[in-house]
């Protein structure tokens, strides 16, 4: 029996890029995360608007989930929490049919 070839199609996959700012002031620490994905056809990195993980890591310990977070119109996602722990903290975003996962640089405040 002859097979019958389907026609092929290609798929790309494109980098993403996250980003995690800190400040603490007393107990409080704010993080803001970004994230942005490479689009070809503008030939540029443009915000991307899917949910990031916030995840957090005590010395010694494995990272732990902290939350999700949404950007905004503007691209930034902001959470404040209240801890009196020095803490590292990440932004995750995970992959999607079109872009590649992305982690931010460990903070530690």
């Amino acid at each position: 029996m002859p097979v019958k070839l389907l026609p092929g199609y290609s798929l790309t996959k494109v980098k993403s890029v996250t980003g995690l700012s800190a400040v603490r002031r007393g107990t409080k620490v704010t993080l803001t995360a970004s994230a942005t994905y490479y689009s070809p056809g503008l030939q540029k990195y443009v915000r991307s608007h899917g949910r990031m993980l916030l995840m957090y890591q005590d010395p010694g310990k494995p990272w732990r989930t902290l939350t999700y977070v949404t950007p905004n119109s503007s691209g930034l996602a902001t959470y404040t929490i209240t801890t009196n722990r020095a803490r590292t903290y990440q932004a995750y975003l995970p992959s999607t049919a079109t872009t590649w996962y992305s982690y931010s640089p460990a903070v530690l405040r």
